[in-house]
């Protein structure tokens, strides 16, 4: 569950059964990810979640090899 305080219609708002879980669990998979949450937000849901700080590694080319294995 995750909790916002300014969610639809500007008051506080708990999302707690999504309509779809996008993940990426590889480098390749991050963008498309991305793409995909913002193809949803585009058509009006919202979007409730995170992105973990490593996918900055995937995301600037010059930290790609860096990236750890496990995460």
């Amino acid at each position: 569950m995750i909790l916002v305080e300014h969610g639809p219609g500007g008051g506080p708002a708990l999302f707690a059964a999504p309509r779809m879980v996008i993940a990426a669990w590889t480098r390749a998979e991050v963008r498309p990810a991305l793409a995909k949450a913002e193809a949803a937000r585009a058509a009006g849901a919202w979007l409730a979640g995170y992105v973990a700080y490593e996918v900055g590694y995937a995301l600037e080319p010059r930290l790609a090899a860096r990236m750890p294995r496990r995460r």
